[in-house]
């Protein structure tokens, strides 16, 4: 029999028909990699510390890992893994942001913050209304619980139901919700920055483009009509005519996604989608392989 060699292969490809298949796709492609040259090699293995019991929501920020497991928020060294627990009475899937040494997070039923020198209570005081002739507290209050938190040039934004609500300028803990919100279609599964100029916010229906320099005065720009799965996104590069940007990958009913300063790119709808109720993702270089790593898990 002749010896049949393919020098590049095109991946998995489930939306096609088994008769419609290319020789170079996959059905199927379990621990291997395919490299940005398209030739496929053997995944190698990783050794690492086992946490018992539930381990998800995992953050880094500095030279800690901060994860959850149970009702617990611990906080790990990389090196040794010891850990410590810093939080307790947590319910839901954990969504952070950090901001120097200070860490701020939501399981979407509590608001809170930890530092090391302070330990962890509640995300924003109660602020006392200031007297005087500009009343800069009025309506001042905590943030709500959430599903989404991130920061974009100098302000925190976490996502309650269908809106984007923002802090104040550099004022992390003091929140407007009536006058410093940006109103969706639905809940909101996304919000990451791309650039000082753009970020990127997903709801359960669409996907959208903000631009500008503040979230007070962005525009908003429509991207697609089908949303985001929660907890997909991560930042990385991608390569363009004009070099290296900076963009958000994550994952769609429609496929898994790319959005840059410049816009929206469906990187495999057309061959690979996988819906999910949500999931993960990581952002690696290795060896010449850059990658993008998807957990997707699925309703019972």
């Amino acid at each position: 029999m002749p010896e049949v060699k393919f020098k590049a292969f095109t991946g998995i490809n489930n939306q096609a028909a088994p008769d419609a298949l290319e020789n170079t796709d996959f059905t199927q492609a379990a621990n291997v990699d395919i490299d940005d040259a398209r030739r496929v090699r053997r995944r190698e293995g990783y050794s690492a510390p086992k946490i018992a019991g539930d381990c998800h929501s995992m953050f880094a920020m500095g030279s800690a890992l901060y994860f959850r497991t149970g009702s617990e928020l611990r906080r790990a060294d990389p090196i040794t893994f010891a850990q410590q627990v810093v939080d307790t009475g947590l319910t839901g899937t954990t969504h952070y942001t950090s901001v120097a040494d200070r860490l701020y997070y939501s399981d979407g039923f509590v608001a809170r913050t930890y530092r090391d020198s302070e330990g962890s209570r509640q995300w924003g005081e109660t602020v006392v209304p200031s007297l005087g002739p500009v009343l800069e507290t009025l309506h001042k209050t905590p943030p709500p619980p959430s599903q989404v938190v991130g920061q974009w040039n100098g302000r925190i934004a976490v996502g309650a139901s269908n809106f984007l609500l923002y802090s104040d300028h550099f004022q992390f803990e003091r929140f407007d919700p009536i006058r410093q919100n940006i109103p969706f279609d639905s809940e909101l599964t996304l919000f990451a920055a791309i650039t000082p100029e753009a970020c990127v916010v997903g709801t359960l229906k669409s996907l959208w483009l903000l631009r500008g320099s503040d979230l007070a005065s962005v525009s908003v720009v429509q991207l697609a009509d089908y949303g985001a799965i929660p907890g997909t996104s991560a930042v990385g590069d991608t390569f363009t005519d004009a070099g290296v940007a900076r963009a958000v990958y994550f994952a769609t009913p429609k496929g898994m996604c790319v959005v840059t300063a410049s816009g929206l790119t469906n990187l495999t709808g057309t061959r690979f989608r996988q819906n999910a109720s949500e999931g993960s993702a990581l952002y690696r270089s290795d060896d010449g392989n850059h990658q993008i790593l998807f957990s997707l898990r699925t309703s019972l």
